[in-house]
């Protein structure tokens, strides 16, 4: 995860990453807050050479931008919905008031 990741969910954009293997306190689901570039079933790099394996990331990354990039609904139904994301859990105040929550202030006495 990249704070460049949280940036464009911010500014209301489609966010196109490969599928996340990171989870945050509220989750990110794949292909409903980001448009999700399946990996997990490529063999793990090193089983093979560098050149192969980001070549045949690289090919699965195209083959999922050519599916999605004239489906204008699901882009702006991911887009939104990321927003809706960083506004829950991206803003100074949302992670002040997170911390809050999942913090027990009497223990800190």
């Amino acid at each position: 995860i990249c704070f460049r990741d949280i940036e464009i969910l911010g500014l209301g954009s489609a966010l196109f990453r490969q599928k996340l293997t990171y989870d945050f306190h509220d989750k990110l689901i794949p292909n409903y807050h980001y448009i999700s570039v399946d990996f997990d079933d490529l063999a793990q790099p090193y089983t093979m050479s560098n050149e192969s394996y980001f070549k045949l990331l690289a090919d699965r990354i195209m083959e999922r931008f050519n599916q999605v990039k004239d489906d204008f609904d699901f882009i702006d139904f991911v887009a939104e919905n990321g927003r809706k994301w960083y506004e829950k859990n991206g803003t100074a105040m949302a992670n002040a008031d997170m911390i809050l929550d999942l913090i027990d202030l009497e223990k800190l006495r």
